[in-house]
């Protein structure tokens, strides 16, 4: 009897069961309906929201970049606001680019910041301008305020006892003119005579050049200078005391202020280097230019001028035309056959002018 009532319960908890499982089905189906309604109420709001974003803001700029801290904002720039105008111009053009020469200036009384103004203002047109350019302080740094340049007319000659500073500074043909990288010039100061009256009174003696431009194609500055052949029959004592036809030299005032520090002398004609043992058509070389108070004007203060005497980039012209093509590196290269940074061509034509 109690085996049969057991028999009798159990099959009554066994029946009982499935009438309580389709009431568990039911909840958690009603569970994840209402789930799935929150999900797209939640999606329809995001995308009203987004659809009234993008139609209040339809006609206004689009920002290039995501809002991000100051100090992280040039980690985004457009590359071409670190590039140098040099850099992009041999990214976007074959076309031959011309060089503005510009007039010279007297720089006479100026302080050094006044003269770092000037460099910077020029600069900022050249080919090699970029945003965060600062004159070399190896070669500007020795500039002193107030102080005197040497006259261009009277470092081409000056009579005895006569102040060589008053008029156009010579340096403002190198320091106006940053893209004239290796500027060539007469070094010397003669002492006014009739027998260099052609040489005194020459346009050509003032070594400013008549024509530049750069050409991205084989990577080359190209400057012709006005030349007499004046030059090529005449001689002048030499620093050396020996009678030389008139020595021009090589400065890398402007090379250096761009990084560009070595210069091999690759071709030539019509050219004869005045130091035959060690000039820089035999090896690589490095420029020294920088700028500085001396005496060599003869002021009693002093005047700012170049410095130092490298006789290994000094030359004569043969005759005419003359040329020279300079291989610049900014980093020493092994040997002289490597590629050069930038190819620089120097070209002097027969311009008898006065």
């Amino acid at each position: 009897m109690e085996e049969d009532k057991k028999i009798v319960l159990e099959e009554n908890e066994n029946e009982q069961h499935p009438q309580k499982l389709p009431y568990v089905m039911l909840t958690v189906l009603v569970l994840l309906i209402l789930a799935l309604i929150a999900l797209i109420s939640n999606a329809v709001s995001d995308f009203s929201e987004k659809f009234k974003s993008n139609s209040n803001t339809s006609n206004q700029p689009v920002r290039a970049f995501s809002e991000q801290p100051k100090t992280r904002k040039s980690a985004v720039l457009p590359k071409t606001n670190s590039q140098s105008n040099f850099e992009q111009i041999r990214e976007n053009t074959t076309e031959p680019v011309t060089i503005a020469i510009h007039p010279l200036e007297s720089y006479n009384g100026n302080t050094k910041s006044e003269m770092y103004d000037i460099r910077k203002s020029y600069v900022k047109t050249s080919l090699f301008y970029t945003p965060d350019y600062e004159p070399n302080e190896e070669i500007f740094g020795r500039i002193e305020d107030g102080k005197q340049w040497w006259a261009l007319d009277k470092l081409i000659c000056s009579r005895e006892g006569e102040d060589t500073t008053p008029g156009l500074s010579a340096m403002s043909r190198f320091i106006n003119n940053p893209d004239i990288l290796v500027p060539a010039y007469f070094s010397f100061n003669l002492t006014y005579r009739d027998i260099y009256k052609e040489y005194c009174n020459g346009n050509f003696s003032r070594n400013i050049p008549k024509e530049a431009f750069y050409n991205p194609i084989d990577n080359t500055i190209t400057v012709k200078y006005p030349m007499s052949t004046y030059v090529t029959s005449h001689k002048v004592n030499h620093f050396s005391k020996k009678a030389t036809l008139y020595p021009l030299i090589l400065s890398g005032i402007n090379a250096k202020d761009f990084g560009y520090n070595y210069v091999y002398i690759n071709n030539k004609y019509n050219i004869s280097m005045v130091n035959e043992d060690n000039n820089a058509s035999q090896k690589i070389h490095k420029f020294l230019d920088y700028i500085h108070v001396g005496g060599s004007c003869r002021h009693p203060d002093g005047c700012n001028n170049i410095s130092p005497y490298q006789p290994e980039l000094e030359f004569v012209i043969t005759s005419l035309p003359a040329g020279l093509t300079l291989k610049l590196w900014k980093k020493e290269p092994i040997t002289k056959e490597f590629s050069a940074d930038i190819n620089y061509k120097i070209i002097f034509e027969e311009d008898n002018v006065q």
